[in-house]
Parts: C-alpha cells; sequence; structure tokens
C-alpha cells in the first residue's frame, strides 16, 4: 500500500472561511511561490494537470473555492475543474477517507497557486493500492492531462521496473512524484526512470540575497539509489549505478510550509500550514504546465538535466547518514536530497519552441459556447475546453495542427492551424444544434425483486459523460440525444450492492425507449444489496498438502519450467503448516499454466473460488472454460504485486455446465507467483422477504429538509439516516432508504433530537419501492 506525504505543523488551525489581512492564514501562499521561484503570475490556461490521489474528497471542490478566494486567484470557470474515479466516471466516486482528503486539498491548492488558469482534473483511485493509483495515472493520461502529479509512495520490493514500465511511462506527459517524506531512502513511483522525482527544501525568505529567498535540504526529503531500477541515460552522477533520486525539488519542510485549506480532512479545521514532498510535487508538476506544452514523445525528466544552470541550486542541509555522501547531503551540483535544484523561472522544464492557438466557439446567432471540447493533433497534442464565455488558449509546439471543436449536442467543426514560434494563432469555430430525439426507460433491479432502482447513467457519445439520474421511486429515466447516433450508458446504482452495467443503445431519428436492469452482486464480502442474502456450497478444495501434482490437476508450460508444487512448511509464506502452495517460476522467459479438475456447475449458480497467493512481477491471469477450452474467460488478473486472499467468479448460467479454471503466467524476466489454499464453491442469491423504503425528511413548521433523523420500521431492526446528497447523482437533501423484512400495514417513525417524533402509518408491498415522507415538528 502507498502512503500521502502531507505534513501539518500542530497549532496552525485558523479556522473555516475567507479570512481578513489581519488573521490571514498561516504558512506561504500563491504569492510567496511566484516570487520564490521567480515564476508568471496568471499563467497555466490551455494546461490540464492532473491530481492521482486515493478515496474520495467529498469538500474537495468547495475547499479548493474557499483557497482561491482567500488569495485573490480567479474563481474556477465551468469545467475547470473535473473529479473522476480511476475508471474515468463520475457515478460512484470512492469511499472517502479522511487523511488522503487532507492531501487532495493540499495537491489542489498548489496546483491553484502556482498554475491558477489550468484545467484541473482530480482522479480518485478506488484505494491507496499501488495497483488502484497506477490505475488513476493511466486515466489520467488517457483523459488528456499532460501534467500528472503524485504526492504517495511505497518501498521498493524489486518489480519497480516492469510496473513503471506498465503503468508510469507516458511519452508527452509529466509524470512527476514525491521523493517522500522519511529522510534517506528510496520510494516508488519516484523511482520509476520516466518520472520526475521531487525532492523537499526548506523555504526562507532572505532580504540579503539577490533572489530574496533562501533554501537548504530538508531533512526528511526521500533520496538515495534505487535497489532494483537500472539508471536511465540522463543520468551522470558516479556515486549511484541505479536509478538515482530525486531530480529537482522545491518546498516541503513543514516548517516553512504553505497555507492549506480543508474541511473535510484528518483535522477539519479548515486553515493549517502543511509540508511535505506532497507540496513539492505538484509544484513542479504545475511549473512545467507553465513551461509549455510537451511533445508527444520523449520523457518531460529529462529537460532539467539539459539545462541545469536554470536551476537554484540547493548546497546545504542533509537528510540523514549514507556511504555516497551526496545521496543525502547538499551540495553543488547534482545531489540527492534536492536534485538538480529548484524552479529559477521554467526554462530548465520547458520541451521546445510553443506558440498558441487561441479563439472563441459561438453558436449560429454568436453567443458564446462554454464547457466546449477543443483537442489539437499533429505536430504534437493538445486538450483544453471552453470557458463560459467560449473562449479557450492551447499552448503548442510548433507545427501543423488539426484543431476540433466538440460538444455533446453539437456538430464538431475542425479547422487546420499552424503554429509558430512565439505567435498566437487565431481559432474561431461557429458549432450548429443537433436534431435531438428522447431516450427513455426503467432502471430496474434484475435479480428478482424487480423494484425500481435510482441510478445515475452517464452518457457517452464516444468521448465524453453527460450524467443524470432515474427516479429513485419509479426507476424512469429520460434524456434527449441526437439523433441517428450510438451511445453507452455507464448505469450505477444509488443503493450499495449492485453490479455497475455498460448498455448499448442506438438511436435512429424518432424517440426510443430501452429499460436497464442491474444484476445484485453475488458476494457479501463486495458489500451485499437489500434484500439478498448469499449462499454458497463447497465443491472443492485443494491445499497441495502432498508436494506433489495433485489428482485431476494437470499443468503445461509454452516456455520454460511447469508449475511446481510444495509440501507444508511452516517457514514459507503461507505460515500455515496445513498448507503447501503450487509455484510458477521465471528465470527470464516464462509461459506456463495449471489447470483444476473439472467442477459441475447446476443452472443459475455460479462458481467462487477463494485462494491465497503472492506475486512478483510478470503477469498473472485466472480463465474459465464451460466447453473443454474452446474459449475461455478472464475472471481474475494479478498487477505483479499481489498477495494475501483473493476470489473471483464464474458467472451463472441459464444451464448445467462443467467448468474447469486456469492458472496462467507470463513473466519475460525474474519473478514468481504462489497460490495456496484454493476453494471452489456454488454460489447463489437468496431473495428474503422485505420492501425498500425511501423517502425525504423535512421540518414540519418550515419546510426545509432535515438531515441526521433517524427513520425507523417499528417491529424491525429496519432502520437509516437521513442525509444530504445521498439519493441518486448526489441531488437530494435529506433523503434516506432502507430494507423493510415486513411487509403490510407498518408504523414508521422519524426521530430527532429537540423534535417531535414523527409516526406515520405505511402500506409496504411486497416488491415496489415505499415513498415515505417524514415531517418531525420543531
Amino acid at each position: 500500500m502507498a502512503r500521502c506525504f502531507a505534513k501539518r505543523v500542530d497549532g496552525t488551525a485558523a479556522g473555516t472561511g475567507v479570512k481578513a489581512a489581519a488573521v490571514a492564514p498561516s504558512g506561504y501562499g500563491p504569492g510567496d511561490l511566484l516570487s520564490a521561484y521567480h515564476l508568471p503570475a496568471d499563467g497555466g490556461r490551455g494546461a490540464t494537470i492532473a491530481i492521482v490521489d486515493a478515496y474520495d474528497a467529498p469538500t474537495a471542490a468547495a475547499d479548493l473555492a474557499v483557497y482561491r478566494t482567500q488569495f485573490g486567484l480567479p474563481a474556477l470557470q465551468p469545467g475547470q475543474f473535473t473529479k473522476v474515479d480511476q475508471r474515468g466516471s463520475q457515478n460512484g466516486y470512492p469511499t472517502p477517507d479522511a487523511g488522503w482528503a487532507t492531501e487532495t486539498s493540499l495537491d489542489l491548492d498548489m496546483v491553484s497557486a502556482v498554475a491558477p488558469e489550468a484545467d484541473i482534473l482530480l482522479v480518485e483511485a478506488d484505494s491507496a493500492s499501488l495497483a488502484d493509483l497506477a490505475a488513476a495515472v493511466d486515466e489520467a493520461a488517457a483523459l488528456g492531462a499532460t501534467y500528472i502529479s503524485n504526492s504517495y509512495g511505497g518501498s521498493e520490493d524489486g518489480t519497480e521496473a516492469a510496473f513503471a514500465d506498465a503503468h508510469y511511462d507516458h511519452p508527452g506527459v509529466a509524470v512527476v512524484a514525491s521523493s517522500g517524506d522519511d529522510g534517506y531512502g528510496v520510494q516508488f513511483p519516484a523511482a520509476a526512470p520516466e518520472v520526475t522525482a521531487v525532492g523537499g527544501t526548506a523555504l526562507t525568505r532572505d532580504a540579503g540575497t539577490a533572489r530574496g529567498w533562501t533554501e537548504t535540504a530538508w531533512s526528511g526529503a526521500g533520496s538515495g539509489c534505487s535497489a532494483y531500477v537500472p539508471k536511465p541515460s540522463f543520468q551522470t552522477d558516479t556515486g549511484c549505478g541505479n536509478r538515482s533520486v530525486a531530480d529537482v525539488s522545491a518546498v516541503a519542510d513543514p516548517h516553512t510550509g504553505v497555507a492549506v485549506y480543508d474541511t473535510y480532512g484528518s483535522s477539519g479545521d479548515g486553515w493549517a500550514q502543511y509540508g511535505g514532498t506532497s507540496v513539492a510535487a505538484p509544484v513542479i508538476a504545475s511549473v512545467y504546465a507553465l513551461a509549455g506544452p510537451i511533445a508527444d514523445h520523449g520523457h518531460p525528466n529529462t529537460f532539467p538535466y539539459a539545462r541545469p544552470g536554470a536551476l537554484n541550486d540547493v548546497t546545504s542541509g542533509s537528510n540523514g547518514t549514507c556511504t555516497t555522501a551526496y545521496l543525502c547531503t547538499a551540495g553543488p551540483g547534482y545531489d540527492g536530497p534536492t536534485g538538480l535544484g529548484t524552479p529559477d523561472g521554467t526554462t530548465a522544464f520547458a520541451a521546445t519552441d510553443f506558440g498558441t492557438v487561441a479563439g472563441k466557439v459561438t453558436d449560429e446567432a454568436g453567443a458564446p459556447v462554454g464547457g466546449v471540447r477543443v483537442t489539437a493533433t499533429g505536430a504534437g497534442s493538445g486538450r483544453t475546453t471552453t470557458r463560459g464565455d467560449g473562449t479557450y488558449s492551447l499552448p503548442l509546439p510548433v507545427g501543423d495542427y488539426t484543431v476540433t471543436a466538440a460538444e455533446f449536442g453539437w456538430t464538431s467543426v475542425a479547422h487546420a492551424a499552424t503554429v509558430t514560434t512565439g505567435t498566437t494563432t487565431a481559432g474561431d469555430f461557429v458549432l450548429a444544434r443537433r436534431a435531438m430525439v428522447t431516450l427513455s426507460g426503467k432502471v430496474t433491479d434484475a435479480s428478482g425483486h424487480g423494484w425500481p432502482l435510482g441510478a445515475t447513467l452517464a452518457l457517452d457519445d464516444g468521448s465524453e459523460t453527460a450524467p443524470f439520474s432515474s427516479d429513485f421511486y419509479t426507476g424512469a429515466y429520460s434524456v434527449d440525444v441526437p439523433a441517428n447516433g450510438s451511445y453507452t450508458l455507464h448505469v450505477t446504482s444509488a443503493i450499495p450492492g449492485y453490479t455497475h452495467r455498460d448498455v448499448q443503445v442506438k438511436v435512429g431519428s424518432g424517440n426510443v425507449a430501452h429499460d436497464i436492469g442491474l444484476d445484485a452482486q453475488l458476494l457479501a464480502s463486495d458489500g451485499s444489496a437489500p434484500g439478498y442474502t448469499q449462499k454458497t456450497a463447497t465443491s472443492a478444495t485443494e491445499k497441495f498438502a502432498t508436494g506433489t501434482l495433485p489428482a485431476g490437476w494437470s499443468t503445461t508450460s509454452a516456455k520454460g519450467d511447469p508449475w511446481t508444487f510444495h509440501a507444508p512448511d511452516p517457514s514459507s509464506w503461507t505460515a500455515d503448516p496445513t498448507l503447501g502452495f503450487a509455484s510458477a517460476m521465471s528465470g527470464g522467459d516464462t509461459d506456463s499454466t495449471l489447470l483444476t479438475p473439472a467442477t459441475a456447475l447446476p443452472a443459475g449458480k455460479s462458481l467462487l473460488l477463494a485462494f491465497r497467493t503472492v506475486q512478483a512481477g510478470g503477469l498473472a491471469s485466472i480463465d474459465s472454460t464451460a466447453d473443454s477450452g474452446a474459449t475461455w474467460q478472464t475472471v481474475w488478473t494479478g498487477d505483479g504485486r499481489e498477495s494475501g486472499a483473493q476470489h473471483a467468479v464464474v458467472p451463472a448460467a441459464g444451464n448445467d455446465r462443467s467448468v474447469r479454471l486456469r492458472f496462467h503466467y507470463t513473466n519475460s524476466a525474474v519473478g514468481w507467483w504462489d497460490i495456496a489454499d484454493v476453494s471452489l464453491a456454488q454460489a447463489w442469491l437468496h431473495l428474503d422477504k422485505g420492501t425498500l423504503v425511501a423517502g425525504d425528511v423535512t421540518s414540519a413548521r418550515t419546510g426545509r429538509p432535515l438531515d441526521g433523523v433517524s427513520v425507523a420500521v417499528a417491529g424491525t431492526t429496519a432502520g437509516a439516516t437521513s442525509a444530504a446528497g445521498s439519493g441518486p447523482g448526489g441531488g437530494s437533501d435529506a433523503f434516506y432508504w432502507l430494507f423493510s423484512p415486513a411487509t403490510g400495514h407498518r408504523t414508521v417513525t422519524g426521530s430527532l433530537v429537540y423534535y417531535d417524533q414523527a409516526r406515520a402509518s405505511v402500506k409496504l408491498a411486497a416488491r415496489p419501492c415505499a415513498r415515505t415522507a417524514r415531517r418531525p415538528g420543531s
């Protein structure tokens, strides 16, 4: 698991909201950073800077707005800030986490401080696992970000090189990462050869210098020589035969830290002073953005090495003790804690000569059209979104381009443009509205209960999504779409426990009706849908206790050795005297498989596989076949670093089947994949008697929504609490839902301290979603 590198300074909390100058927040603000690093004000327009963090930060946008107001930065324009999950969806963010929410606020504030005109893309990983964070990096690049900041890291374990190539190598994108906050020692992904590793300094005002500031190496900054990642060609220091960390640096010492605004995080105090290399990474990502566009080839972490004289060389301070002094002690030229130095303007971070394409997008009547995607392809590439006044500005490397303006519901228009050094090429667009038809239907439960579902739907026309919601009580949805098109509906239930579904829809010249059924999740460990209980019946287990190939199993190898088997040994990784394990080893080039015996699977039953594993590099997958190997379906994949308990599911079908599983391992380097404690079980969902109850809670006196009301069905344990934003799309105030195991005429109560209890008799039907409205007296 990775951890974030934000460090809060105790005693600096300054409350919430915008503060007067007399009680200004503690810590450096945007003006200080621009002064210290000789950076232009109001920069970044046309750039998209991505922040990758784990878990959801629910107040990120609101907190960022307060930060920008406090320091006189321009308010965010429509489309300037976007938040998505690691799949690029806005339909259901990860679980919130207080610690990571603070990290997110810090990162967003630093981007706004250095590049206030840049578009900001926040990509929230499902968890702090490196696999999820890496997926978020890939998604950020796929969504068009050319500057990606990563303020997290984890210890090296030998799989870095392959993992870096798979997820952190994005030519033409400046991927930056914090070097760590624990002093001397190397963290990943900072050690990745294609990433700009960002160390840290203590930044102090010094009127006695021409610069007005001085810097020393921060004692907490990470640095060192990677144990596994080979030395990239652009590094020439001689004391480390592998990748040296860091490359560059910026302020990180919490005691010379920055002001950050966060109301959800671990303190929830609002204003406080923070440090850590979590500050330095987004600062450097934003400096790259100020420096201009990046050509589609090459890696921007090489740029500072071509112009080391354009950086502030940090020559004093250390972060620990080490055998090779420069890796832990700052000095003239390159050193570990501060790299080549800190920004002195943007020259060291610039890729090439560039110009700008700028213009305005209007409709046929001349009215501005905001939120239009403007993309450029050709000598380089770029992407931005028009502001509310229809204007855009897109910095690009010199050369010839096709520039396209496109937005859902409008015709797309493309123009040719030639970009020359230091000039602005005009690129205005006039868009016309497309003919529209209505796509409508209902979203319902498809696993047996059949009740309507409130859901968030995102309409994907191949490039963008437009979220909307279905009605919680009827499941009905309706959206206008351009006629004669093909679309994907990404559907996520507002009630947890249902699987996400992508639905393909074609429309012609008339309105189209399309109902959508969502399946309840099978596994209780993934979160059960209300009204369902997981049932299982074990079919087979394999503990590899004999240390030989088990009866009915088989192993083959297209390259390298087949799987081997190891008898129980308490000193092995299983740490269990009853468990042996199977192992696929790679000495440099392996492609091997391990097949289970056939398992009889009745109609309507799924096959649940549970096992323990440890993986070091390579590609691991588990595939299933129900036709004797004629076709295979992948049901599980490993990311190269998997460990611990895992599970996979072969979905149910309408007929009896005989199913086999294949454990498949490939690796072109040294590595292994071990499995143990394999269990196969039939699994299915049992329908529980009952119904859904949902509603809104308001004050009987004022009619205003009331959050925090406890709602219960008398005579049952069913209960819920009303909360803002808990309905589909997050748009309902004081909304609640619950599953009642009792049906018929029941008393539903609503209770809140200082209010009279509200009671109502409601007829709860066996399947429809019963709607209630509680109005406690005041």
